[in-house]
């Protein structure tokens, strides 16, 4: 027989620590990453062959290229903008980091898809 206390226990789902603003920034961090990740692969294809694409894609070890890639074109300029507004005091907080990295990150997505569009249209 089960007792009352063992049938009645649920697994418990722990809640997220991030803030609306915090879960908003990190959204369109990962956007951002992943616009200059594809980029990085169409700028191969576009420059040498298909050939080439698929060579990077079956190479784990060029995996890490292309993501150190992105990531450095996704959090770079954020992250200077990050240290430099950390001299004002003022500005030491995460509702300031979350704009930061909001706007950055919706710039560096629209920068890129712009960039990617003349590829789109030639072909």
């Amino acid at each position: 027989m089960d007792s009352p206390a063992s049938s009645s226990a649920q697994p418990t789902v722990p809640k997220s620590h991030l803030s609306k603003q915090q879960k908003k920034a990190l959204i369109f961090f990962m956007i951002s990453f992943l616009s200059v990740f594809y980029s990085y692969f169409y700028q191969i294809l576009d420059e040498h062959s298909l050939r080439a694409l698929v060579a990077i894609v079956t190479a784990p070890e060029l995996w890490g290229g292309a993501a150190a890639y992105a990531l450095g074109g996704a959090i770079g300029l954020p992250g200077l903008h990050i240290l430099i507004s950390s001299f004002f005091e003022s500005k030491r907080n995460s509702e300031t980091r979350c704009n930061i990295i909001t706007v950055w990150s919706q710039l560096i997505t629209i920068v890129t898809v712009l960039n990617l569009i003349p590829g789109f249209l030639q072909s």
